[in-house]
């Protein structure tokens, strides 16, 4: 298969290449950062994938959707599978003090994503086939005061997901949107590390199983829609305090 994955140098897009290289998969690898998406190609190559070629991009800066589409869909090459797995978690108390820092986190977590998902997902459509796999976030189903900013990014990109699986569902094109709750990476390593806290091989691994599914949102780990049930029926004071 022909697999792109957007933020290839995130811990869990990682992990999903991983897993896929061993299948002799071919991968676009598209990141901020030249040496470390090459540093993770030469991994992929090295595990069993076909060939893992990469693409630079900062999603915080002006992009154009349709020359990054047509550098991932160069050289007659048609994707089967995107992951789509760049974001940041902002300090909060910096975008409250600066709406520029704010607008930034929102095209890098919201805009770029939304754009990048539903181009792809209009290129499959044609083709009658393909899977756009998006990295959501649990924080999106209740934003709370100590992550309001993060968590409604997440939110806009729960609708969005939802209205555009139903736009591409009858050519044969999937949506899933995946719900990491907290988990172990460099993005969140200036917190307190807990017994909720999961590996990024863990999600990688769910991901694995919802493309082998029928799966439209998936919770990782799974216990996670049974937390967040219970977080949307608390009262708002309750909330408040999180």
């Amino acid at each position: 298969m022909n697999i792109a994955i957007v933020g290839a140098t995130s811990a869990i897009a990682t992990a999903f290449a991983r897993l896929r290289a061993s299948r002799g998969d071919a991968f676009c690898l598209v990141a901020r950062d030249q040496q470390k998406v090459d540093e993770v190609a030469k991994d992929l190559v090295a595990r069993g994938a076909s060939s893992a070629r990469t693409l630079v991009r900062d999603f915080s800066l002006p992009f154009s959707t349709t020359q990054l589409l047509a550098e991932i869909e160069a050289t007659s090459w048609a994707t089967d599978i995107i992951l789509v797995a760049h974001g940041v978690l902002p300090n909060q108390d910096a975008c409250e003090r600066n709406p520029d820092l704010l607008s930034s986190v929102i095209v890098t977590n919201f805009s770029s994503v939304s754009a990048i998902s539903l181009a792809m997902a209009q290129a499959m459509a044609p083709r009658g086939s393909g899977t756009v796999i998006v990295i959501g976030s649990v924080a999106g189903d209740r934003p709370r005061p100590s992550n309001y900013i993060y968590g409604s990014t997440k939110a806009a990109l729960d609708a969005f997901c939802v209205g555009l699986r139903e736009r591409v569902r009858d050519r044969q094109v999937r949506v899933i949107l995946v719900k990491p709750g907290m988990v172990r990476s460099p993005m969140t390593e200036h917190l307190q590390d807990g017994v909720l806290f999961a590996s990024p091989e863990k999600i990688a691994s769910a991901i694995e199983r919802a493309i082998g599914s029928a799966a439209d949102t998936v919770y990782a780990p799974w216990y996670w829609r049974l937390i967040m049930l219970i977080v949307r029926l608390l009262p708002s004071q309750f909330v408040r305090r999180m």
